[in-house]
């Protein structure tokens, strides 16, 4: 698959996948019958995403890039419009159903990176990777912007981003649709391929689960405290542009480092994104978290072997997931500090094992 397309598809992907995500677990709140329940929303995009990866890497091996994208964000286009009845009618299990759907298109956004770097050079495959990342950026800075815009249409608080995510995935598999593609990938899975993959698959399964957690839960703490929707909007902007507007600079030292360098820069971010983030100090914790998760994920997918692409995906989802479900449960009954001091304490055995390993 060419470079431009993957450039243009995950563009309008991107708008899709963050304007519904920000949103989700306030909209759940707001239709859930205990607020406990809200993180559902977050747990069946997650969800959705792990069963899509698996499902979409297998398209990819057997069918070619193109047609896993497509299928993917098909899909949660579907998942959008269900997303719109569910709020039109005030159903949140209607709501919980459609973001599992919803979660296909973020695994399309994520399966496009191992795409970028199919044919790139061995010494050029964390920058030719990183570019798909920071391309997301345009859509992660203005998705989460849309949240106030339902009003404007006539629809139910909130739900007007879904608008903007069912435009964004159709444009999404247009363009995947009627630009050029390369033959389907020789992908093969070996044990042999795959026992190299363990510490970034660990890796990437932490730092995903745990930005996850934080930032699904974020938006409820300041609700919580009062916090306007232009506050929230403005705070998750600065998050997702650190998800994603510094990748090739993760990208560049990947290559340059190695990826156990990087994977411990990401990490040692992760800690600090905690710690400001319990202290209060919400902007600069989302925005420290966002730029960990991406040197996390760029270092940990580069270092990926073939074997493992799909499995790793499927598995950072399913933790994902899980890690959804607990911040809710860890956010009702302890609260934010807590939730963020249990994050911490995942992401320490993983940087020490970094640590302690010899693996460029």
């Amino acid at each position: 698959m060419t470079t431009r397309t993957l450039v243009f598809s995950q563009a309008f992907g991107s708008v899709g996948v963050s304007s519904g995500f920000v949103v989700a677990t306030l909209l759940a709140a707001n239709l859930a019958p205990s607020a406990s329940l809200a993180g559902l929303a977050q747990t069946a995009s997650t969800a959705g995403s792990a069963a899509a990866a698996g499902v979409l890497a297998l398209l990819a091996t057997q069918r070619g890039r193109r047609v896993a994208l497509r299928a993917g964000y098909l899909v949660g286009a579907f998942g959008a419009a269900t997303c719109l009845l569910a709020a039109a009618f005030g159903s949140f299990w209607m709501f919980v159903l459609g973001m599992v759907s919803y979660g296909a298109a973020s695994a399309a956004n994520l399966q496009a990176r191992y795409a970028a770097a199919d044919n790139a050079a061995p010494e050029k495959r964390g920058r030719a990777l990183s570019l798909i990342v920071w391309i997301t950026t345009i859509g992660a800075v203005v998705g989460p912007n849309t949240a106030g815009l339902a009003s404007a249409v006539g629809l139910p608080d909130l739900s007007g981003s879904y608008v903007f995510a069912l435009v964004g995935f159709l444009v999404a598999a247009g363009v995947v649709s009627t630009l050029p593609a390369t033959p389907a990938s020789s992908e093969t899975v070996s044990r042999k391929r795959f026992q190299g993959s363990w510490l970034p698959l660990v890796s990437l399964c932490a730092g995903h689960a745990v930005m996850i957690a934080v930032m699904s839960m974020t938006s409820l703490h300041m609700k919580h405290g009062g916090a306007s929707l232009g506050a929230v909007g403005f705070v998750f902007s600065v998050h997702m542009a650190g998800m994603y507007a510094f990748s090739p600079v993760f990208g560049f030292i990947a290559d340059r480092w190695g990826t156990r360098g990087t994977s411990v820069l990401g990490h040692l971010m992760l800690l600090a994104s905690f710690g400001f983030s319990a202290a209060g100090w919400l902007a600069v914790g989302l925005l420290l978290l966002g730029l960990g998760w991406s040197c996390v994920l760029v270092s940990s997918s580069v270092a990926m072997e073939c074997g493992a692409q799909g499995l790793s995906d499927v598995l950072m989802n399913v933790c994902a997931a899980l890690a959804g479900v607990g911040a809710g449960v860890v956010l009702d009954q302890l609260g934010f500090v807590a939730l963020n001091a249990i994050c911490a304490a995942l992401v320490i055995p993983v940087l020490g094992c970094y640590l302690l390993s010899r693996t460029r």
